[in-house]
């Protein structure tokens, strides 16, 4: 698959995002669509700290038990284990490891990125899905579809009226407003969908930054670019269309400032 493709398919995702939840906020309505918006916010929220808790017991967890071996040295941790596999990789990037404590703390911090990432959109997913059920429960008990009934009534005298016509007419959900309340649902969606897309770019960005070298062809490369064929596949959410919108919007930055919280609080504990 092609970067081209890899950053085509990130824009129609995030296009899916946002769209979809818009219209179902439109047939929700109002009402629905905020305990809808709450819901989902509140659980997110509630992810985002399992996830650090979760992920900051794994980080550094003993794994020998998995008798794991990097050219024929045994490791007991995760970043121990990407740490070996780049030095193998060539003798360039174990030269540029070995000299550069910051390739250290980035490498780990690329790690630690990763479970927590993980466990987070799974636990974001799970619970929005999951949960589901009891939202729509809650919602169908607190906010009705009410209906109110209109007679016409022909009026033969004082005393007597005689009913005509009768029509149900459904009170307005505020389909507009709520077709608002879901955009403003999905796009709090995309930040936490995109978490971990802005923040592993983020960190590979800067990784490939400070271990750049310059080669025997005068161009200069760090370690990602140095085991990549193409390295277009570094820049292709960087330098992609929905990169530049999400940037605009301010989407990007706030899901690189939710990955960043989630790192930085796995490694001060």
């Amino acid at each position: 698959m092609s970067p081209s493709i890899i950053g085509l398919i990130l824009g129609i995702l995030a296009i899916l995002i946002v769209v979809l939840p818009t219209i179902m906020g439109a047939v929700r309505g109002l009402k629905k669509s905020t305990f809808r918006f709450v819901w989902v916010v509140v659980w997110a929220f509630v992810c985002f700290f399992l996830a650090q808790v979760i992920a900051k017991s794994l980080v550094n967890v003993d794994i020998s038990f998995l008798n794991l071996s990097v050219d024929g040295q045994a490791v007991n941790t995760l970043p121990e284990y990407f740490i070996k596999l780049l030095e193998t990789s060539n003798s360039d990037v174990a030269h540029v490891i070995s000299d550069n404590p910051q390739v250290l703390d980035l490498v780990t911090t690329m790690v630690a990125l990763g479970l927590s990432l993980v466990v987070f959109e799974l636990l974001f997913w799970l619970t929005k899905w999951i949960l589901w059920p009891i939202w729509a429960i809650l919602s169908a008990i607190f906010f009705k579809n009410k209906k109110v009934i209109k007679t016409q009534k022909r009026v033969v005298n004082e005393n007597i009226t005689i009913p005509e016509k009768q029509e149900t007419v459904k009170i307005n959900k505020h389909s507009g407003f709520g077709a608002l309340v879901g955009l403003a649902m999905g796009i709090v969606v995309l930040i936490f969908t995109f978490i971990p897309i802005a923040g592993i770019n983020n960190v590979a960005l800067e990784l490939e930054r400070v271990t750049q070298t310059e080669q025997e062809d005068g161009t200069t490369k760090g370690i990602i670019t140095q085991n990549l064929q193409d390295d277009g596949y570094l820049y292709c959410y960087e330098n992609s269309a929905v990169k530049k919108v999400l940037k605009y919007t301010g989407v990007d930055a706030i899901s690189g400032a939710f990955a960043s919280a989630l790192t930085t609080t796995n490694f001060q504990g």
